[in-house]
């Protein structure tokens, strides 16, 4: 409707906001796109050091979409962590009301009943609370795996998931011992051998976290 109209407030108003917020609803390949194919183009021509963060992420549960929507909590959020997004908003923590353009976008109904998407939510909340990023170890295709320092700061925590197939990754570690954690925070040990691990990743996304770990590595 009017061409040129963002890039012109970009340039113009540098110095009238700090930070450039993105709103993104939606699954998550269109998320990707839109950061990799339009946004970020956008931001290294515009504006390549005004910070942003991903703001208004969420994705509706109407229509029998709990198990897409609690995907999309982890892989956005993961995705957005690992782009250098400062902050994360999912909009929103409740859902406001029977109004069928915002039904189903809430963590939790419009009457206090917490959904998938809220137990997800809360076991990334739990697993990676002041952590921090450290690398980028896969992001091909529908496979994207990212490592962090745990927020103890004595355990190394990967996490990803591949959209198109499930696969057991080998992964290199110095750890003292690793658990897997699934999509709504469930532990369970996993067994390594010389130095390796495995990992069995798929469309939910998973973690495993490597306890005493000074690095963290794929095959």
């Amino acid at each position: 409707v009017n061409p040129g109209l963002i890039e012109a407030f970009a340039e113009k108003a540098q110095d009238a906001f700090d930070v450039w917020p993105l709103h993104l609803h939606g699954v998550y390949g269109n998320y990707e796109d839109g950061l990799r194919k339009e946004f970020f183009p956008f931001r290294a021509r515009t504006m390549p050091t005004k910070p942003w963060y991903s703001n208004e992420t969420a994705i509706s549960t109407a229509g029998g979409n709990e198990p897409v929507a609690a995907r999309t909590v982890w892989m956005k959020i993961l995705s957005a962590w690992a782009w250098g997004s400062t902050d994360y908003i999912w909009y929103n923590l409740r859902e406001i009301g029977p109004d069928a353009s915002e039904r189903g976008y809430g963590l939790i109904t419009a009457d206090y009943h917490p959904r998938a998407t809220f137990a997800a939510f809360s076991a990334l909340t739990a697993l990676l609370e002041g952590g921090r990023y450290d690398a980028t170890l896969v992001e091909k295709d529908a496979r994207h795996v990212y490592r962090f320092t745990g927020p103890d700061g004595s355990s190394k925590i990967i996490a990803g998931w591949d959209a198109a197939r499930e696969a057991t990754l080998v992964v290199r570690s110095d750890a003292r011992r690793a658990f897997a954690v699934d999509l709504m925070g469930n532990r369970s040990e996993l067994k390594g051998e010389g130095g390796e691990w495995r990992w069995q990743i798929g469309e939910d996304p998973s973690a495993v976290v490597f306890e005493g770990a000074t690095d963290v590595g794929m095959q």
